[in-house]
């Protein structure tokens, strides 16, 4: 049985990579190789951005190489912390880099290895050690307090010593021309205690013919510093600390990353066909959105299968795997990056010039200025970025058949609704939402009224004012009789919605859907419910900004019909 969905696993090996990293690998490997020692390259990402791969890649690149001889050791501070002490996590490092360097153990191993199993012995049963004032300096101190004559500042010294001899002994028998340490995962633990840990690397493994390799990032670390030292990292100058650490910082070149293969080589994995084009409308997607962050990608296409599972099995909607995939892959894009736009457009009745009005206004438009609010609640939102994005997911709305890709047919649109309704599968947002029917159709009626009282008076004879109907918890504005019909906002049990009701036989709602579907451009989709009820519908999305949405969906509506309702009402004047 062919396998689904992708590993979260870093790449281990050169021939296993897509995203052009082996060069970068190849380039430290020579630094390393020629560098003067001792020297810490600290490569520096976000979480998922490929830091612990381009490492696996440098130490190929090591093992590889036929003119110099390399001692690796690999300490992953992650799996040492969930099975340790954290209070001893920088012992365990110590021990460990002893334990790859002497197995067989020595004198100088056998020397430093007692004063940590000390040290250790200390942390475990309750002493002031690591975390408590300054990180091993502390551990040596106790570890021999009680010691007639010896001098904790000059233990201290004898530790980095034996350690040293280590590494000479070491590199003198199996003739090898350098250390080289790589420390993984350090931005996983609790900044305080990675800030320590950095703090046990400079002052114990400081030693000649080491390199060290460190994947951290920097903005997660930093906030131990403000811990630990209980100041800010202004007063701190944090950076000045991390330079005294780390000689080499090395970011990672996500810009860089061949996006093209690598989004290719995960369709392929997941078994989805796409040509060049189709590609591109990927990495725009990507690009606009989540960015270049290997995991993350992976996470989309993981979502991705879950969903063409469903799809195939649940939708009869037009189009193939392959557009329907890049149409599941842009909405989980957006529910990932633009929570707000997805319950937007969730909400909204779709319809070709939604979309023309997102791409054209997003960054202007007063009736989009809600949007916009929501959206930068909490974070920046650049909205030339945003526009991008909706310009690149309305391309890969467009069906291969249809021909024309300046509009959104209703196929297309239909398309996009059933998409719309899978994808909240693996949506992360709350899947309920309550409301209080009758109180929000009272208040509704309050802020109708307040709104469009000049209006409704001047028109009085024509067109009364918004009323509520308990018994069918609704606001209408219902118009002359005897041949009438009303402008409604009614809550059902699934779904919100408005729209007009006409007598049974009354050719007043025929007359109001004819002029609707031929002069009002935002209602390109209309669903006839019931036998005398022309209403547009939606689920509203289940976040406590429905009930504003609603309102303001309504007063956009409002203000290009009341006029129009205002002119179909004259043939009813009394």
């Amino acid at each position: 049985m062919t396998s689904l969905g992708l590993k979260d696993v870093p790449i281990a090996k050169s021939d296993e990579e897509a995203l052009g990293l082996t060069n970068y690998a190849n380039v430290l490997r020579e630094f390393i190789a020629s560098c003067d020692t001792p020297i810490t390259v600290a490569l520096q990402g976000d979480w998922g951005s490929g830091k612990t791969s381009l490492m696996n890649l440098i130490k190929e690149s090591l093992d590889q190489d036929k003119e110099q001889r390399y001692r690796t050791v690999w300490f992953n501070t992650w799996q040492y912390a969930q099975f340790n002490s954290s209070d001893t996590l920088a012992l365990s490092m110590m021990s460990y880099f002893i334990d790859s360097l002497a197995p067989s153990g020595g004198s100088a191993a056998r020397a430093a290895k007692s004063l940590l199993n000390v040290a250790r012995a200390l942390a475990v049963g309750g002493a002031s050690v690591i975390g408590q004032a300054d990180t091993v300096k502390t551990v040596i101190t106790e570890a021999q307090q009680g010691t007639e004559g010896v001098d904790p500042s000059r233990a201290l010294t004898q530790l980095k010593t034996r350690i040293t001899k280590i590494v000479e002994e070491t590199v003198g028998m199996h003739q090898d021309d350098r250390v080289v340490v790589f420390i993984d995962d350090i931005d996983r633990l609790v900044p305080v205690k990675a800030i320590e840990l950095l703090e046990a690397l400079k002052v114990f493994l400081d030693i000649d013919r080491c390199v060290y390799v460190i994947a951290c990032d920097y903005s997660v670390v930093v906030p131990g510093l403000k811990e630990k030292f209980g100041v800010d990292e202004g007063v701190l100058q944090g950076k000045s600390f991390f330079d005294k650490i780390i000689q080499v910082p090395f970011k990672m070149p996500i810009r860089r990353y061949k996006v093209e293969a690598y989004v290719n080589s995960l369709l392929k994995k997941i078994g989805v066909e796409a040509d060049d084009e189709d590609i591109e409308i990927y990495q725009d997607l990507i690009e606009s959105s989540i960015g270049f962050n290997p995991r993350t990608m992976k996470r989309m296409f993981n979502s991705l299968v879950l969903l063409m599972i469903l799809a195939r099995k649940e939708l009869r909607t037009a189009g193939d795997d392959t557009s329907r995939s890049k149409v599941l892959f842009g909405v989980l894009c957006m529910q990932e990056h633009y929570e707000q736009l997805y319950d937007f457009i969730r909400r909204e009745r779709l319809s070709d010039r939604l979309f023309h009005s997102l791409i054209d206004e997003f960054d202007r438009s007063d009736e989009l200025g809600q949007l916009r609010q929501r959206m930068s609640v909490g974070k920046a939102v650049d909205p030339s970025r945003v526009k991008s994005f909706i310009k690149a997911f309305f391309r890969c709305l467009q069906l291969d058949d249809d021909g024309d890709d300046d509009r959104l047919s209703s196929s297309e649109l239909k398309h996009l609704r059933d998409i719309l309704g899978l994808s909240s599968i693996v949506s992360a947002s709350v899947d309920e939402f309550k409301v209080d029917a009758d109180e929000f159709v009272l208040g509704l009626r309050r802020k109708l009224n307040e709104r469009y009282d000049e209006y409704l008076n001047n028109a009085r004879r024509r067109i009364g004012k918004f009323r509520y109907s308990r018994s069918e918890d609704e606001v209408f504005l219902e118009l002359p009789r005897p041949r009438w019909c009303r402008f409604t906002v009614q809550i059902e049990e699934e779904y919100w919605g408005f729209g007009l009701e006409a007598e049974r036989g009354d050719g007043s709602l025929s007359k109001v859907e004819r002029h609707f579907r031929e002069e009002l451009a935002s209602v390109d989709e209309v669903e006839l419910r019931r036998d005398r009820y022309l209403a547009w519908y939606w689920r509203p999305a289940d976040s406590a900004s429905a009930k504003e949405d609603l309102e303001r969906s309504l007063h956009a509506v409002l203000e290009e019909m009341l006029p129009r309702l205002h002119d179909l009402c004259k043939p009813f004047r009394g």
